[in-house]
């Protein structure tokens, strides 16, 4: 849980960099779900405070290639599980554009993720 910890607040310093602030927070979101999942009830400030003193001195790029590929396994994996990206409709020219993604339902959600095929 400490390196997931630790890599929470590296994902955090990396998104003040507005260049890596998109890639950064999705990072920050991934470890809070793993410390969420592997220690419920954790008193998350308590736990980054405590971190935050040991990472003193660490070179945050050293954390960043320590982290990043986690994140980036964890990527690949959801986008596998969704059957990876979408081929285009037939007959769309190459390098056209996809079709804009649905606009959010009522309650500000997404809409349904569709069923998979029966097997």
């Amino acid at each position: 849980m400490s390196g997931d910890v630790q890599c929470l607040l590296t994902m955090y310093a990396l998104s003040q960099d507005k260049q890596r602030q998109q890639a950064a927070v999705l990072g920050a979101y991934f470890f809070l779900g793993r410390i969420s999942a592997r220690s419920p009830g954790i008193n998350l400030p308590a736990a980054v405070k405590a971190e935050a003193a040991k990472m003193q001195g660490k070179s945050l790029t050293e954390e960043a290639k320590r982290c990043g590929p986690m994140v980036e396994g964890g990527m690949r994996a959801l986008q596998a599980s969704f059957g990876g990206p979408r081929p285009a409709p037939s007959g769309a020219a190459p390098g056209t554009a996809p079709a804009p993604a649905p606009p959010p339902t009522a309650s500000g959600l997404p809409p349904a993720i569709p069923q998979a095929a029966p097997k």
